[in-house]
């Protein structure tokens, strides 16, 4: 008889094998049951690269279990795993390879056909899954799957569902388990079902002692959580990478001073100019482009529009007047025909739009070599701008970031300016963070972060991201003082200076008011979106870049094990210290040769020098027209200054290292 107690099983009879094992197998399904339920904070697993690239390209997961000394010939292995809609599906989940050539392969057939999930043992089929019958299995989405051997049975459980089998023969132990391809002699394979997957644990009599999420990784090992046991991959495609490295969707090039603006409830950014409108929409990953019927918005070389979300329309802005650029979707038309080419007056200012109040506001920015201590407001009831003084708290600046954190009010950080406006007169970086109330003008000093004398400085984006779950905001960030620059996201929190880098790095040129980036939050696709621009002094056409990362962006420490960083470093130490010793010796054996030539010149022996030298193994042996060197690789050689091997002179220990 057995029974269920909490999460362990007892068995009272060997004969109940097999139900013992699907109700352990049933009991490791209920985890994942349960994450499922969770808030999805970041992707995980591991990608396979597949039938879409060369063979030679494709990823291999290899655990070498034969190194698990708790793990017998019985023991059960769990993943979740996730199929990809492609065009050819068939292929190898995993193969386990034993001893005398025997080996147990999970094989996937087309999906779009009478599918197949096939245990095969030894070349023999001896469990199969009709994808139709088990519960919410296909295309882009999570599935379980969990494989045990116990005694003489073997039984697969996939999502729930569990089929056993006899295996009367099952006296050999199993050494590797290759998830996707392998190099093995005996079972080599490319043929890998396009997958992901993640979690994977081992367990040895009903208990977990190895654990693999496959999220946090080092460059080509992963760890396990309990152990620090490695798997060796190849050509790994980690998707918690794309919390940390950008990727570039878009590389455009468009006449000079574009308008940028983003869309947050449609979700996408539009690029304006006088006679089309390109348009990304960040769900869809796909850029189109819309031939303007008619107008142009304003030809202002600072970028100066917005997007009202309340009526769905572009607004294109003059700080000279107060007539607004409106652009009709439906209609394709903007309302502004006049095609004067505008200086600004308010280089690289921040703004954004409130939709709640229907009102543009700007904070700061540069012209005619004074920087703005302004703030400037449109509410388009009024159709009229209001200009607010704000000098005496936020100091005029130019390069400061601003976003909207609801209820009329938001926050503007950092910036580069001057205490009286004036170019000539100790311009610095700000490093300070402001709540400004739009209703009635209030502003509120949050912080402001001390400097060192060595420290980088740098501006930021245009915009900011804020989460108030969180209590952060983000913003792109680069150093001013650079024309060939990089941007990365530092992430602030709202209520301290404390902050930390996230993401790895873009490209960035920066040229004052040629340049130009942008930060925005794509809720709905999860991802952060980054604009920048550059326009050459010369050839008058911009180049526009649009690159994404998934939300939130992590930080080096959340996406590479300690440990794989610890024995990368030890190895490269170990490096240094052998090289350096194979020097040491060089050189000590030289000054050796040395003294033995001045022995042979003056017919005396260094009173100092006691270690004998055979004349013999300093015979010297020309070496053609070779330089002098210290070859390492194809073997080692040693080349002194007159052209002499002397190799011979260094003991087998050296040579080795």
């Amino acid at each position: 008889m057995w029974h269920i107690s909490g999460n362990l099983i007892f068995i009272n009879s060997k004969r109940k094998t097999s139900l013992f094992i699907i109700g352990f197998l049933s009991i490791l399904s209920m985890p994942v049951s349960i994450a499922e339920n969770t808030p999805h904070e970041h992707q995980s697993g591991l990608y396979f690269y597949s039938h879409e690239v060369d063979k030679e390209e494709r990823t291999s997961l290899h655990i070498p279990i034969s190194e698990i000394d708790e793990l017998g010939r019985n023991f059960t292995i769990g993943f979740d795993f996730k199929i990809r809609t492609s065009n050819q599906n068939f292929g190898y989940i995993f193969r386990m390879i034993g001893e005398k050539e025997m080996n147990l392969d999970l094989i996937i057939s087309d999906l779009r056909m009478d599918s197949l999930v096939s245990v095969i043992l030894s070349n023999k089929p001896i469990i199969q899954f009709n994808t139709h019958s088990l519960s919410n299995f296909g295309f882009d989405t999570w599935n379980n799957a969990c494989i045990s051997l116990v005694d003489d049975t073997i039984s697969m459980t996939i999502n729930g569902i569990t089929k056993s089998r006899k295996i009367p023969d099952n006296k050999y132990r199993f050494l590797d388990i290759y998830f996707g391809a392998n190099k093995h002699a005996e079972f080599s394979t490319t043929e890998i079902s396009p997958m992901t997957v993640k979690n994977i644990r081992l367990f040895s009599k009903q208990k977990e002692i190895r654990y693999w999420p496959l999220d946090r990784h080092g460059k080509n090992i992963v760890c396990d959580e309990y152990k620090k046991e490695k798997a060796y991959t190849i050509n790994p495609k980690w998707e918690i990478d794309n919390h940390y490295k950008w990727q570039k969707k878009e590389s455009i090039t468009f006449e000079m001073f574009p308008q940028i603006a983003f869309d947050s409830i449609n979700e996408r950014v539009f690029i304006a100019q006088y006679n089309r409108m390109l348009i990304y929409d960040v769900q869809r990953e796909k850029l189109d482009t819309i031939h303007n019927i008619q107008g142009n918005p304003y030809y202002v070389y600072a970028n100066q529009m917005v997007y009202d979300s309340r009526v769905g329309q572009l607004i294109s802005y003059n700080f000279s007047n107060d007539r607004l650029a409106t652009y009709n979707f439906q209609q394709r038309k903007w309302n502004y025909n006049d095609p004067e080419k505008i200086m600004p007056q308010y280089w690289h200012h921040g703004k954004l739009f409130i939709s709640e109040d229907s009102m543009l506001v700007t904070i700061g920015g540069y012209g005619y070599f004074k920087y703005k201590g302004v703030m400037m407001k449109y509410p388009l009831s009024e159709k009229k701008w209001e200009k607010v003084d704000i000098s005496k708290t936020i100091y005029p600046r130019y390069l400061g970031s601003i976003g909207y954190l609801g209820e009329g009010k938001v926050l503007y950080f950092g910036g580069y300016g001057s205490e009286s406006g004036n170019q000539e007169e100790s311009p610095r970086n700000y490093y300070d963070l402001y709540q400004i109330d739009v209703h009635n003008d209030s502003i509120v000093k949050l912080w402001e972060k001390a400097t060192k004398n060595n420290e980088v400085h740098y501006t930021n984006s245009n915009s900011m991201v804020i989460d108030k779950k969180k209590g952060v905001f983000y913003v792109l960030t680069y150093e001013n003082r650079l024309k060939k620059s990089n941007i990365q996201i530092k992430e602030f929190k709202i209520n301290s200076p404390e902050y930390r880098f996230v993401g790895d790095t873009i490209p960035y040129i920066f040229s004052d008011n040629r340049s130009f980036c942008d930060l925005f939050l794509s809720s709905k696709a999860g991802k952060l979106v980054a604009i920048t621009t550059y326009t050459g002094d010369k050839e008058n056409v911009s180049n526009i870049d649009i690159y994404t990362i998934n939300y939130s962006p992590f930080a080096t420490d959340e996406i590479y094990q300690q440990e794989t960083i610890i024995n990368t470093y030890q190895n490269y130490i170990i490096t240094i210290i052998i090289v350096g010793l194979i020097i040491c010796i060089i050189l000590y054996v030289l000054k050796k040769k040395k003294r033995l030539k001045q022995y042979n010149g003056n017919g005396k022996e260094n009173s100092n020098d006691n270690t004998p030298l055979s004349l013999d193994l300093l015979k010297d042996v020309p070496v053609g027209n070779t330089s002098p060197s210290i070859i390492l690789l194809g073997g080692f050689q040693v080349i002194d200054e007159k052209r002499i091997d002397i190799t011979k002179m260094f003991p087998p220990t050296v040579k080795h290292l």
